[in-house]
């Protein structure tokens, strides 16, 4: 997910499993109408041709890592050991930290036509909030993917004690690091006040619906590990 702590995940797994690291970024679902999402789909829905044009990047590759669609792999649930990892945070605090890293960011050749709409039409951070464009990307990226299909979720909020417990009982490197990179230094602390707060999550309703999942499965690992 988008500005959910994968860079720094993305160099620990650099780190320590580089050889059987595929890195994935080809999908932007950010950037994807309901149109576009689902001709993509209807391409993923076959496992072969999902993976006939990543043959020879993909082999001998066991770690899938980056911003796509998760059910672009999802023939990979009838894998044995394989284990489906995202990691998730507040969605309005997603959404903040993702237009300040745009504004930040912007290049005129090479940005994406909704980065460079945002940014050339001074979308202001409200506008970007309530977008449809932006409207509960979480939904997005698990499209016709079940929440339940993931084996960790950490939260990023929590990114440092959840970190340990993944790398404990999931990829059991001894002593790893895990650099803060990528951070978003956001202007403003309170961005919006309670009313707009409220909108903003009967907005994004699905997305808290799924962090919410997310939290309480959180919870219910961190009672198990006790």
């Amino acid at each position: 997910m988008p500005k959910a702590g994968g860079t720094s995940f993305k160099f620990f797994l650099k780190e320590n499993f580089r050889d059987q690291l595929y890195l994935d970024y080809t999908d932007y679902p950010d950037h994807l109408n309901e149109k576009q999402i689902n001709d993509k789909l209807k391409k993923y829905n076959n496992c072969f041709y999902n993976l006939k044009p990543y043959y020879f990047n993909l082999k001998n590759k066991s770690i899938f890592h980056g911003h796509f669609l998760a059910a672009k792999y999802k023939c990979y649930l009838a894998k044995e050991n394989a284990c489906f990892i995202t990691w998730l945070r507040d969605p309005i605090e997603r959404l903040v930290s993702h237009y300040y890293y745009w504004l930040k960011t912007y290049n005129k050749e090479r940005s994406l036509a909704l980065h460079k709409r945002v940014v050339e039409e001074k979308w202001s951070l409200e506008k970007f909030c309530f977008s449809k464009e932006m409207k509960n990307l979480y939904s997005k990226f698990l499209i016709d993917f079940d929440i339940k299909n993931f084996d960790f979720i950490g939260i990023v909020e929590k990114y440092d004690e959840d970190f340990i417990y993944f790398n404990n009982f999931i990829s059991k490197i001894k002593n790893p690091t895990l650099p803060d990179l990528n951070k978003t230094v956001k202007p403003e602390k309170n961005h919006f006040d309670n009313d707009i707060k409220g909108q903003l999550k009967q907005f994004h309703k699905k997305d808290y619906e799924i962090y919410d999942y997310a939290l309480r499965m959180r919870k219910k690992r961190i009672n198990s590990y006790e």
